[in-house]
């Protein structure tokens, strides 16, 4: 699965796709592209949102080292978590989120 804010990306590796049947990353690696199926947009209604989220979210400090999303360093994590997130916002779509946006585990 792709995505990105990116519509231009999605659209030109969509067309992409269609003239390309298999790419050979070198040393046995195949990605052979079978279908593409696009996937409607959900409408958050609520300010709270779950995720289910398999691989673990890395942010590190200013020097470099992981900070983890757990109790007692939780609000430090989401102090980082919130700036990273508004820069992507700034970059990709030209503004701040709308509201404050934090991790917590369940």
């Amino acid at each position: 699965m792709v995505s990105s804010l990116g519509q231009e990306f999605i659209i030109d590796l969509y067309h992409g796709l269609l003239t390309l049947n298999e790419f050979d990353f070198g040393e046995g690696i195949k990605l052979n592209y079978q279908r593409t199926k696009l996937i409607q947009e959900k409408i958050l209604s609520d300010r709270e949102v779950i995720f289910k989220k398999i691989s673990p979210i890395l942010i590190e400090d200013i020097e470099e080292k992981p900070l983890l999303p757990v109790d007692e360093n939780l609000i430090h994590f989401n102090r980082h978590f919130k700036e990273i997130h508004k820069r992507i916002f700034k970059n990709q779509i030209g503004r701040e989120p709308w509201d404050e946006l934090y991790l917590k585990p369940l």
